[in-house]
């Protein structure tokens, strides 16, 4: 699955969004997300989750990953309150909660 969406904000800037499909194997014990699941950092094994890739065309040209919930502000951590099971519904939440993000 890889779905792409463009919207422009109020600051004029041009925020491509692209959501691909994550496979994850239960039998991989090396597997980030059971590793995820084994450190606490998720509650339960996601069979498949979405990943969020933000690209933020600045006004002066300038691009940048932000708008990404995925992404802590300011960090360079994942939000695993994010990391969702690929589902329409959440592709609809991921892309509601970006818009809110880039103030569209």
């Amino acid at each position: 699955m890889r779905k792409e969406y463009t919207f422009t904000n109020s600051k004029q800037e041009k925020i491509i969004v692209v959501l691909t499909e994550t496979e994850h194997d239960r039998t991989n014990k090396k597997g980030l997300m059971n590793l995820w699941v084994k450190s606490g950092l998720m509650e339960r094994f996601i069979p498949k989750t979405i990943n969020i890739a933000t690209y933020v065309y600045e006004i002066n040209g300038d691009c940048v990953g932000k708008y990404n919930p995925q992404i802590v502000p300011g960090k360079n951590k994942i939000n695993f309150a994010w990391m969702l099971e690929s589902t329409p519904e959440n592709e609809r939440k991921i892309i509601e909660e970006i818009k809110r993000l880039a103030e569209i």
